[in-house]
């Protein structure tokens, strides 16, 4: 998947369900097969007994579980062992985020 320097298109990244403005993600910018900018891929979790979004683009993802993600086969509801395994990986970036005080998006 192409990474793209300088990401943007000039009008941003959009925004979050939240209304929150989305950054560059953790990752940069990422072109989907379509064409598309991908930076965090939000997924809504349960933590700590709160429904919130979480980026699922975070550091420690292997090359082809980006791949996964920016090409949209990823499922957060999905059982697949591939999809589990970003799932486990996105929840922990989160906690160890939340648990300094921080949000679980980079910006």
């Amino acid at each position: 998947m192409p990474k793209v320097k300088n990401g943007g298109n000039g009008r941003g990244f959009g925004k979050r369900s939240d209304g929150s403005k989305k950054g560059s993600g953790w990752l940069g910018e990422h072109r989907s097969p379509k064409g598309k900018s991908v930076t965090e891929l939000s997924i809504g979790v349960n933590l700590y007994g709160k429904e919130m979004e979480i980026p699922s683009m975070v550091p420690g993802l292997s090359r082809g579980q980006v791949e996964r993600l920016v090409s949209g086969k990823f499922s957060p509801r999905s059982n697949n062992p591939e999809d589990e395994a970003i799932k486990r990986r996105a929840i922990s970036h989160a906690i160890k985020r939340l648990n300094q005080g921080k949000s679980p998006f980079k910006n």
